[in-house]
């Protein structure tokens, strides 16, 4: 395996570390010779361990399969990935590898380079970084497969869609990066509706046209779900991959895809990993979202690290957004390696749609009782459904009440474990936490007064309730991570609304992005200012991102769309720039900011998390690694 050059980590516009060469311990002379094999053991332990190839594997084991070792005075098995096989002395301790799991390699050489360098950036354990690049069911066993892989082949004729000059021009771009066969990042910034996929599609064409393969990555498997559909008219065979499938169909899948029966993937974070044979181009549309982020170890970001094997495959690579995340524009802007292409206009030179804006503390005023639809949007959803067109209503907090608390002593219901505020969820009749998932029983009296405890606030359940109310004729649909527990849930709801089954689409951020019904004439946000009360110095981003994605989901037809927007912070600048779909403005003074406070993309920001049964130990450590890094960075700062 080569070792990376400082030189080409900087083309990413990221830190990346230069490898750690790996020297080769010196062994004495020994009576023993013979094959050893440098592995990764499937466990926490950050370092390659060394066993003997008996004899009976020594022509069968290659770098990349996946082998059974004794581990420990125990001997106990463990599973191990190779890394490479050479012929030395060694010494008489080393133990011997147990058995070949599969003689499939699972590695290519730069999968297992990508591997090995998410070992070194996030701090990983080798074995977990590797473990994580292969399907679980793969990693199991090495038995063929009865089930039938997730491949969708081509079901009608290809339609066919005039580019406009902004699309021909960026397509342009693209297709000589691609034509150059080398390492590049294209940003492409296109407005909402403004004929992205398009663009994407006819790439992989050409790209295919030349024998080669591509992986078309997206951060929700509701995005995935009307994407597959939209392929499956332009390609022959389309081969998905996503967590939303049985273990059986993913492992047959991934078997085709490493067998190049099929050269085009689409999938989630996991499809970064693809085993594709002569990769040519990959794709990350909607690069901006926080789906992309691995919540488990090693935690990655899925865009930058399809930069960084887009980087070891020495091919191009697609950001696709209409609100890019500010560190990929800014890279996009003084990096020499990544190219800026803008969409500045939507397709067929359709209008954007008209916004309004409701100050709630104004209509809370003004009306009576607790109404979470103002009359503007109660109006306009009235006016739509007679029109027999589609509203879509995004409020992105899911559950039926955001507080449990006690209206005497003001005391509010906070989770055990991480000591942030419990969201009721009426269909459970559970207090749920939203980070760690714990679910308790709602007390009925609180604990410090003995007086009765309430439920305030709102959620998307409560808003459903609202709406069958004041819609009884209408027929909606509610999606969020506690309805769509299946992917069959979510091609369904996504299917019945495109068929016009369903005329309201009521959900969580999972809706705000990339979903295209061209039949949706009001889009209506409920509290557009929800995520800027989070202590994040992202949330402003966040929530222009947020709204002005939500935004383009209307009118993208031939008819005028609306987009009704209530907030209690009507003035909030993330907010104004939304409503005036105005990224270039909000971006110059959001980075102003960032750089005045020193915060990414001007500095990098690490988490360390420190966790153990007694908080003594917590903080006993904790204390200790604080002293440390303050020591590092006075020495730093000397050095600079």
């Amino acid at each position: 395996m080569q070792v990376m050059k400082k030189d080409t980590d900087s083309q990413l516009g990221f830190p990346w570390l230069e490898r750690k060469k790996r020297e080769k311990v010196a062994v004495k002379s020994e009576s023993h010779t013979g094959l050893i094999a440098h592995l990764a053991i499937d466990a926490p332990l950050d370092k390659i361990y060394s066993y003997h190839v008996p004899q009976d594997m020594a022509k069968i084991l290659k770098p990349g399969m996946q082998v059974e070792v004794p581990m420990g005075r125990g001997e106990r098995k463990c599973r191990g990935f190779c890394l490479d096989v050479s012929d030395s002395e060694w010494k008489t301790s080393l133990k011997s590898i147990i058995s070949i799991i599969d003689e499939r390699i699972l590695f290519s050489e730069k999968l297992m380079e990508l591997a090995r360098w998410i070992a070194d950036y996030y701090c990983s354990p080798p074995g977990f970084a590797m473990s994580s690049a292969i399907p679980a069911s793969v990693r199991k066993s090495a038995k063929p497969t009865r089930a039938k892989p997730y491949i969708i082949e081509k079901q009608q004729n290809e339609p066919t869609f005039e580019m406009n000059d902004d699309q021909k021009r960026v397509l342009s771009e693209v297709n000589h990066a691609i034509e150059a066969d080398k390492f590049s990042v294209n940003l492409i910034h296109g407005v909402t509706a403004s004929g992205k996929t398009e663009i994407y599609i006819k790439a992989v064409q050409t790209l295919i046209r030349a024998g080669r393969s591509a992986i078309y990555l997206v951060p929700e498997i509701a995005l995935t779900t009307q994407m597959v559909h939209r392929l499956a008219e332009r390609f022959e065979k389309v081969a998905i991959l996503h967590s939303g499938i049985t273990e059986a169909r993913r492992k047959a899948t991934w078997y085709s895809v490493q067998d190049g029966e099929v050269n085009l993937v689409i999938g989630t974070r996991s499809a970064v990993f693809a085993p594709v044979r002569n990769p040519g181009l990959i794709i990350v549309d909607e690069e901006q979202e926080p789906s992309f982020k691995n919540i488990q170890s090693p935690r990655y970001n899925t865009r930058d690290l399809a930069i960084k094997r887009a980087q070891i495959e020495e091919i191009p690579i697609i950001l696709g957004s209409a609100t890019p995340s500010l560190e990929t524009y800014h890279n996009s802007k003084t990096n020499p390696y990544w190219k800026y292409l803008s969409l500045p206009k939507r397709v067929a030179d359709l209008p954007m749609p008209e916004v309004r804006i409701v100050d709630m503390q104004e209509e809370s005023s003004q009306r009576k009782g607790v109404h979470l639809l103002s009359r503007l949007l109660e109006t306009r959803i009235t006016e739509t459904l007679e029109a027999e067109k589609q509203v879509i209503l995004l409020l992105n907090r899911r559950g039926h009440s955001g507080y449990i608390f006690c209206p005497s002593c003001k005391y509010v219901l906070k989770c055990p474990n991480c000591d942030i505020r419990m969201v009721y969820h009426r269909t459970s009749d559970m207090a749920l936490c939203h980070h760690c998932s714990i679910k308790i029983p709602v007390p009925q009296f609180c604990d410090r007064c003995g007086k009765k405890m309430n439920k305030f606030g709102i959620g998307t359940q409560r808003v459903e309730e609202e709406l069958g109310k004041k819609f009884p004729q209408a027929k909606f649909s509610r999606m969020d991570t506690d309805s769509m527990t299946k992917s069959a849930r979510y091609e369904e709801a996504l299917s019945d609304f495109a068929d016009g089954k369903t005329s309201i689409l009521l959900g969580t951020q999972m809706i705000a992005k990339g979903l295209d019904f061209p039949n949706v004439a009001l889009v209506g946000v409920l509290c557009a200012d929800l995520a800027l009360s989070i202590p994040d110095f992202r949330a402003g981003e966040r929530t222009f991102q947020l709204l002005a994605q939500v935004a383009g989901r209307a009118g993208r037809a031939d008819h005028a769309g609306m987009v009704v927007v209530q907030s209690f912070n009507i003035s909030d600048p993330a907010i104004q720039s939304a409503l005036k779909h105005d990224y270039e403005t909000f971006a110059s003074q959001e980075l102003k900011l960032r750089k005045k406070l020193a915060l990414p993309p001007f500095s990098r920001i690490a988490r360390i998390i420190i966790q153990h049964t007694k908080f003594t130990q917590v903080e006993s450590v904790s204390r200790e690694l604080a002293e440390q890094l303050v020591e590092l960075a006075e020495k730093v700062k000397g050095v600079s």
